[in-house]
């Protein structure tokens, strides 16, 4: 197991141990996904694919707990919004604006002899999901994407 897997399941051992329903389904619900990545793989995850998964649950819980929130489900909202906590709790921390920026035009000056607006999007989108998996805001990288590229067919 990797380092993140290994602390997953600790943590789910020691929730069972300590009677902690609510984190030990959060943390089974994680553990199976994971379990599931790594069936579908057919090999043992690495912890930057670990990462990828562990940023997925995350997003998905996050959207129930707004879907939940705005259908007035506060029960099952709040149960998501726990989960999404406690999942997000293995991540590292997110990668700020200023950062994301940064590493948008060190990537888009590697690409200078790519034209195509919607290949340099997706290139510049890959390279920060295989760099830096889990650690940054999809739709906020998108907007930043969208905002420097337009900057630069203007200019």
């Amino acid at each position: 197991m990797t380092p993140i897997i290994d602390k997953i399941h600790n943590d789910y051992i020691s929730a069972m141990k300590a009677g902690n329903t609510d984190l030990k389904n959060a943390l089974s619900l994680l553990k199976a996904a994971l379990i599931n990545a790594e069936k579908l793989t057919g090999n043992k995850l690495s912890d930057a694919e670990a990462l990828k998964v562990i940023a997925k649950e995350s997003k998905s819980r996050y959207d129930n707990y707004e879907f939940y929130l705005n259908h007035s489900q506060i029960d099952r909202a709040r149960n998501e919004l726990f989960e999404y906590h406690t999942i997000k709790a293995y991540l590292p921390e997110e990668l700020t604006e200023e950062v994301i920026t940064k590493l948008i035009h060190t990537y888009l000056g590697t690409m200078q002899s790519i034209t195509n607006r919607n290949v340099l999007s997706g290139k510049t989108m890959g390279l920060l999901n295989s760099n830096y998996p889990g650690q940054f805001n999809r739709d906020v990288a998108t907007k930043l994407i969208n905002s420097i590229l337009d900057s630069k067919s203007s200019d």
